[in-house]
């Protein structure tokens, strides 16, 4: 694996989740004389069992891998995993699910379990399977692509949620703030999958000067030459999650609220309870313009999905969502007058209109 993805090691160490490139030969033996190339799939050994292909329709009969089907699919690429191994997400250009010919990037989740849907602790390891697979990309009209970009945002630890791009139009209602997922546009959207609806739309970002995408976009700045949000879906995105992924933190260049003005990058709280955004780089008190100052960028740790350790040492949220620590060199507090970066606290409680900038760091050192 190219990277290490959030648990491709089950919590209990024995399930493992890879992607591999093969090769079969007619005779169905891998790497054969004059075998042919299968595109790189996404697999879990369990335990030592057996090992299950996972990027495949559920209607593919499989009794080896790689599966015979596979040489005909595209390239999938492991997202992440919930701790216990039961979900799985991955992202494929290949139509796998019924009445499905989007041949575009789109996300998938398989559920992994004892035949006929039930927990995997019900059942010996060896009866295991891939019991259900969910388009989660899958778009309101029909006939539409998914478009999927990059790779996730943010995955929950236990999988209930992902965060994830993708320019086609998946939400059937607008965001808190009114708007509308628009197609074409870099849509940031969150999957609950313990509800099985549709995916909400968060907000658009920036992928370059006034655009989301390929869209216009008046709220991303026109500066935006070599800057954009595509950090946000790449291998270690400035985003991170708290309180079972109901909180996402993340970065961004787009204006998502009627009190960020600026055109610098600032740092945003998403609660997927609520549906609400609340902008964290605020001013102390309301001090330099709210913070809405253009000549400072706000950053966040990026972090390796795949280290637990690297994910608590960088932590930016408190677990239970409330507080968020941050450095930036914009002088959010009068007190901050060393022209250096510093180091603030936002404070929020659920039943607050607005956060609490405090400085942290002396201001003057």
């Amino acid at each position: 694996n190219e990277a290490a993805r959030l648990n491709n090691v089950a919590a209990g160490g024995a399930d493992v989740f890879f992607i591999t490139s093969a090769a079969r030969s007619q005779s169905g033996s891998c790497l054969g004389e004059g075998s042919s190339l299968i595109h790189q799939q996404v697999f879990v050994r369990l335990g030592d069992a057996k090992t299950l292909e996972v990027s495949k329709p559920l209607t593919e009969a499989c009794g080896e891998v790689p599966c015979p089907g596979a040489a005909g699919r595209g390239d999938a690429e492991l997202q992440g995993a919930s701790e216990d191994g039961s979900r799985v997400f991955f992202t494929s250009s290949s139509p796998l699910v019924p009445r499905d010919g989007d041949e575009t990037s789109n996300l998938y989740m398989a559920s992994i379990g004892c035949p006929g849907g039930g927990e995997a602790a019900g059942c010996e390891v060896s009866q295991r399977t891939v019991t259900s697979l969910v388009r989660v990309s899958q778009p309101v009209a029909g006939g539409e692509a998914g478009e999927v970009q990059g790779d996730t945002v943010a995955i929950s630890p236990d999988g209930s949620r992902v965060y994830f791009v993708a320019r086609g139009v998946l939400s059937k209602g607008p965001n808190a703030e009114g708007q509308m997922a628009v197609k074409g546009a870099d849509n940031l959207y969150v999957y609950d999958s313990t509800s099985g609806k549709p995916p909400v739309l968060i907000a658009d970002l920036c992928s370059g000067p006034g655009l989301s995408g390929q869209v216009s976009d008046a709220r991303c700045p026109a500066n935006l030459i070599e800057k954009n949000d595509g950090n946000l879906f790449s291998l270690t995105p400035e985003a991170q999650v708290a309180d079972g992924g109901r909180f996402l933190l993340f970065t961004t260049y787009g204006r998502l609220l009627a009190g960020d003005t600026d055109e610098a990058r600032d740092i945003y709280r998403y609660d997927a309870q609520s549906g609400t955004l609340d902008r964290v780089t605020l001013g102390e008190g309301g001090y330099d313009a709210n913070g809405n100052n253009s000549a400072f960028d706000t950053h966040i740790p990026a972090i390796e999905n795949g280290h637990v350790s690297t994910r608590l040492n960088m932590r930016a949220i408190s677990e239970d969502g409330t507080r968020v620590v941050f450095t930036t060199a914009d002088p959010l507090s009068p007190r901050a007058v060393n022209g250096l970066s510093d180091v603030y606290e936002l404070h929020k409680e659920p039943d607050w209109s607005e956060g609490k900038v405090s400085l942290v760091s002396g201001g003057r050192a």
